[in-house]
């Protein structure tokens, strides 16, 4: 796929296998989403939180903030118009994440995305750990497509609720 949008995937988006099955649950059509050209990208100056109630995972999910000197490793994906929608449906864009396009660091350059965050009336001041299935979706997709080691031991080290 030559053209299309790139999107950044750093929670259970990144494993494409568990995309696909969410995709299917909801009866959305897949689209496409070009594996093949999936690159490990970094989002500078910012981190990964744990401040969202996903109820279709019984725990947390995945967030990202502003944080000077930190960096949230995950895929950028190129996806055709029928995914994106797919994602925005899945995410719950724009009322529950939100995208905006931002700047990763790839593969030596840079590449513009668009980057679900949790819209602040979503927000929980606690954290709200994941269910180790779901952090075991963001190790394997760190495992499989190469994560820096420090970041995927970092994930390993996350509190869950089971």
């Amino acid at each position: 796929m030559a053209s299309g949008a790139w999107v950044f995937a750093y929670g259970s988006n990144a494993d494409l296998r568990d995309l696909g099955r969410c995709f299917a649950a909801r009866g959305l059509p897949p689209g496409r989403i070009d594996e093949d050209d999936a690159r490990v990208a970094a989002l500078r100056e910012h981190r990964l939180v744990w401040n969202y109630h996903s109820v279709a995972r019984d725990g947390g999910a995945a967030n990202v903030e502003p944080a000077a000197g930190h960096a949230v490793y995950g895929l950028a994906l190129r996806v055709d118009a029928v995914a994106l929608a797919g994602l925005d449906v899945k995410e719950g864009h724009p009322e529950r994440y939100r995208r905006s396009q931002r700047e990763l660091a790839s593969c030596g350059g840079s590449l513009a995305a668009w980057v679900y965050r949790v819209t602040p009336a979503f927000v929980r001041a606690a954290p709200v750990w994941p269910r180790r299935a779901y952090i075991e979706l963001m190790i394997r997709a760190g495992e499989r497509h190469g994560y820096p080691e420090w970041y995927v031991e970092r994930l390993r080290r996350t509190p869950t609720l089971d």
